[in-house]
């Protein structure tokens, strides 16, 4: 049993990601978990072949997706919705 529950994802497109990060080679998509016995979550930054290159802890799911937001213009529509399952 895995000790933290993936909630959301989604892959950047091109445009989203600026120059300054490689223009996706360093980072292609994002995740939002959460570690079981933790009430915040984790922004993950990943590469294209899934390895984390950053996370950054968030009080809330909504602080981390207004993060996503504001760094890459994701919505929140964007986003694909793993599971709503509490742990």
């Amino acid at each position: 049993m895995s000790s933290y529950v993936l909630l959301r994802k989604v892959k950047l497109r091109t445009e989203q990601i600026p120059a300054w990060m490689g223009g996706g080679d360093a980072v292609s998509h994002l995740e939002i978990i959460r570690y079981k016995g933790d009430v915040g979550c984790y922004l993950f930054y990943l590469s294209k072949d899934g390895r984390p290159q950053a996370d950054i802890y968030y009080d809330t799911e909504e602080d981390a997706m207004l993060q996503a937001c504001r760094e890459f213009g994701i919505e929140p529509d964007e986003w694909e919705i793993v599971t709503q399952e509490e742990i």
